[in-house]
């Protein structure tokens, strides 16, 4: 509910159609983009993936908010609030620090561009050994930017609920107690939400100059990256303003606030990444095999 004083007595549930709407739309994108990266595991770049992990398990947090607010007379409402926000804040970090790795790699391999393209071919003019060798290097490879997305995400999240007390919250008038806890939540969103931003945008525009310069655009996904990240950062234009204006006035950050612009960049990455994913990733592979 929108006051003057900003978002009061917001939930995820207050608008159940919308809600239920993206949530359907989310299932269904995510599960069809990641059945077919499982079916094309060959030229499926693990971040993506785990970007799509992430949406699913930001999916997944819809419900588990109703089972909150449904058992919350039974007992179990505790519970199962601590498993949605670790829920949310490791989707959150997933989807975040994806973009991030997926964006540094393109950006090493349009730095070296002549390497790209030699690896590329490799498995063509090479023994079958040494092919089979290259295909275990990959698979270290992913394991290890896996590793890296989801240990950064559950990190954060860690970080954040220990960091995070529950007096900093008075739920009577919904508003922080003091501005030191106004100040951790900003840092929080500062953080773990507003840097890897600004590192997903600098990489992106550094790749893009560097793509300049390549013969062939299409095998290092830089539109894939610039569309992923466009959408990302339209999802978060309402956080990061949030961000901003809450340096100086108080009023625009209340729980609810926080709530509702953590759960908005969440969910509406979670729906609109994989018709990005899917317009971007199959267009060339359909252009391929018509030729």
């Amino acid at each position: 509910m929108w006051t003057e004083e900003g978002v009061e007595h917001w939930n995820p549930t207050s608008e159940n159609f919308l809600w239920l709407l993206s949530w359907f739309i989310g299932t269904l994108g995510n599960a069809d983009i990641l059945a077919t990266f499982i079916r094309n595991r060959d030229t499926t770049d693990a971040c993506l993936i785990n970007l799509i992990a992430g949406n699913i398990l930001a999916i997944l947090c819809l419900p588990i908010n109703y089972l909150h607010h449904f058992y919350l007379d039974f007992g179990l409402g505790f519970p199962m609030e601590d498993a949605f926000l670790m829920s949310r804040n490791i989707a959150t970090g997933v989807q975040l620090f994806s973009m991030v790795v997926y964006s540094a790699l393109k950006f090493s391999n349009v730095k070296s561009s002549d390497n790209y393209e030699a690896i590329n071919i490799l498995p063509d003019l090479i023994p079958t050994a040494l092919s089979t060798r290259h295909e275990r290097g990959r698979c270290v490879t992913a394991t290890r930017q896996t590793s890296v997305i989801w240990g950064l995400a559950v990190l954060c999240s860690l970080l954040t609920a220990f960091t995070s007390e529950a007096s900093d919250y008075i739920y009577v008038d919904d508003v922080f107690v003091d501005d030191n806890a106004k100040l951790r939540t900003i840092f929080h969103c500062v953080t773990f939400c507003i840097i890897p931003q600004i590192l997903i945008v600098c990489l992106c525009v550094l790749t893009a100059l560097r793509r300049r310069d390549v013969a062939d655009k299409t095998e290092d996904d830089g539109e894939l990256m610039f569309w992923l990240t466009c959408a990302i950062l339209i999802n978060y234009v309402p956080f990061n303003t949030w961000i901003l204006c809450s340096w100086s006035q108080g009023r625009l950050l209340t729980v609810a606030a926080v709530d509702f612009l953590t759960y908005f960049p969440l969910y509406s990455t979670a729906c609109w990444t994989p018709p990005v994913v899917y317009f971007f990733k199959k267009a060339p592979k359909k252009q391929l095999a018509a030729v």
